[in-house]
């Protein structure tokens, strides 16, 4: 959105749905950092859909709950025919071959690993630097010895794409010092 649809969006939409709100300018600034992102139309969808879902009477719009109802519209609105963007395709995994004592059922336990951007996947280079942060990560929350495996990618079948792993890519486990590869995701233990 331009900084004029953002300014109508706020007034319109917005207060129009929260008629109460006393906005500071530190939240119109914040709520005009966010609405810049989305396309008017998906913004107002968003919109509608957490104030719709909204479970209290909350007397001000909430940042976070339009966020999640924004990026999943606009993740449809970028696939094909509305559909949801798929995981890339991985050959990275990181497998527990010796699980902690007290959680001995991560034995075999398979991982993906998925890189952020998405051009990145492609880079062998920085998904097994990212596999490696991954894996010390995984040692030191979950215990244990995880190691960082390599497949051959599989051949696609019948027109159907095949991957060797499945997931979806989340926030990674743990925290630790900021690297280069400090954003990817797993589908998690």
């Amino acid at each position: 959105m331009t900084r004029a649809e953002v300014k109508q969006f706020v007034h319109r939409e917005l207060k129009g749905l929260w008629p109460r709100w006393e906005s500071t300018e530190a939240e119109v600034r914040v709520w005009m950092g966010v609405l810049s992102r989305y396309a008017y139309d998906v913004a107002r969808a968003a919109l509608q859909q957490a104030f719709c879902e909204q479970t209290s009477n909350y007397q001000r719009p909430m940042p976070a709950r339009f966020l999640a109802k924004a990026r999943l519209l606009a993740t449809r609105a970028a696939g094909c025919g509305g559909e949801q963007a798929s995981d890339p395709d991985t050959n990275v995994f990181i497998q527990c071959v010796e699980p902690p004592v007290r959680n001995a059922n991560l034995r075999g336990v398979e991982r993906a690993v998925y890189v952020w951007p998405r051009p990145k996947q492609s880079d062998p280079d920085h998904v097994g630097a990212c596999a490696e942060t991954l894996r010390r990560q995984f040692e030191h929350l979950y215990g244990g010895h995880w190691i960082t495996v390599v497949k051959k990618p599989m051949p696609a079948r019948g027109g159907v794409r095949v991957s060797p792993g499945a997931g979806n890519s989340g926030p990674s486990a743990g925290k630790a010092a900021p690297s280069p590869c400090s954003q990817y995701g797993t589908d998690g233990p």
